[in-house]
């Protein structure tokens, strides 16, 4: 039985509009004055309207961490520079990142990702609905909420410290995106930082074809246009 498809929606005729096409800028050299208000508003000129487009994000989400501090000296336990911290931040990495740029653009966003049952995943939760972002967590007992610590002094990274178990994180399933939320979207971006979320990707690109949703699949700094409607 051949499967009903949607009809193509204004936002989805924006976003091929916007796959398609090409923007041509010279590039800004280091001491080019980037608050130029020329440059701003021509920039902004060519960028569609994305406000009704209704995103969801799936993929390997992460809570990325700031300390920040001075360095003076050095241990006398090892040859280590000794930091005071001083500050402490958060910001959404991974594929909330993803999501958080997609915000950014004016779209209305869904997050959905792999978090454990940890304080990682409850400021996750705090710094998507912070962005005004929709959280949809896969909840496992098993996983680790992944967090990327940066030790941070005078602008310069000192050090990263990772923290995840990916041997132990389960997989979104296609059974767990379920049709009528990919009918309230119109876009689906699968955000790929190999970290196991995405590990069973074919059957979703199978579900969400189906489904008739434009689809886009981000694996680390590639990016490729799956299907329109």
């Amino acid at each position: 039985m051949p499967v009903a498809r949607k009809s193509p929606s204004k936002s989805a005729s924006i976003l091929g509009e916007a796959a398609s096409k090409e923007i041509r800028v010279n590039p800004v050299k280091p001491h080019d004055n980037i608050q130029n208000p020329s440059l701003i508003l021509f920039l902004m000129s060519q960028v569609p309207d994305f406000s009704k487009v209704r995103a969801l994000v799936i993929g390997d989400v992460m809570l990325d961490r700031y300390w920040h501090g001075d360095t003076s000296r050095i241990s006398p336990e090892a040859p280590v520079p000794v930091m005071r911290v001083t500050d402490d931040d958060y910001r959404l990495g991974g594929a909330a990142n993803v999501a958080f740029n997609m915000a950014q653009l004016g779209c209305q966003v869904s997050i959905m990702g792999v978090v454990g049952i940890d304080e990682a995943a409850d400021e996750l939760q705090r710094q998507i609905e912070m962005k005004r972002m929709r959280f949809i967590p896969e909840v496992s007992e098993s996983a680790q909420t992944i967090v990327k610590l940066r030790v941070m002094s005078r602008h310069q990274q000192l050090m990263r410290l990772d923290f995840e178990n990916t041997k132990t994180s389960p997989a979104i399933s296609a059974q767990q995106v379920s049709s009528d939320l990919l009918e309230n979207h119109d876009v689906v971006i699968l955000s790929d930082y190999a970290k196991g979320a995405l590990s069973q990707c074919g059957q979703l690109i199978a579900t969400i074809k189906k489904s008739g949703a434009f689809c886009v699949i981000r694996e680390d700094h590639d990016i490729m246009i799956l299907e329109k409607i």
